[in-house]
């Protein structure tokens, strides 16, 4: 039997563990060439593994191979988005936003 590749189950992250996906996770949209997508599709079947978990290691590991210099830069401007988006999140619980 083939696993199917897909979305993990609401509420369990890439381990199985219980997260919030709509808070934890942030969604995006790649637009990959269809050996790029297969390819993507393939790595997390063997590995059993979600597809955004492996995206994730895979970008981790692009970062951790940059020059010093270009990781520092990755670095702050990570830390910046970070911060932007902690700061929207109390905001938006303090006023009651969503």
């Amino acid at each position: 039997m083939v696993k199917k590749v897909g979305r993990p189950k609401a509420g369990r992250g890439p381990k199985g563990e219980a997260v919030s996906v709509a808070e934890d996770y942030q969604q995006t949209t790649l637009r990959l060439p269809h050996e790029a997508k297969a390819e993507l599709d393939a790595v997390a079947m063997v590995e059993n593994r979600s597809r955004s978990s492996v995206i994730e290691e895979a970008v981790g590991g692009y970062v951790g191979a940059l020059p010093a210099d270009a990781r520092r830069a990755v670095e702050a401007v990570k830390a910046s988005k970070l911060s932007a988006l902690s700061t929207t999140k109390n905001y938006r619980r303090k006023s009651g936003k969503s």
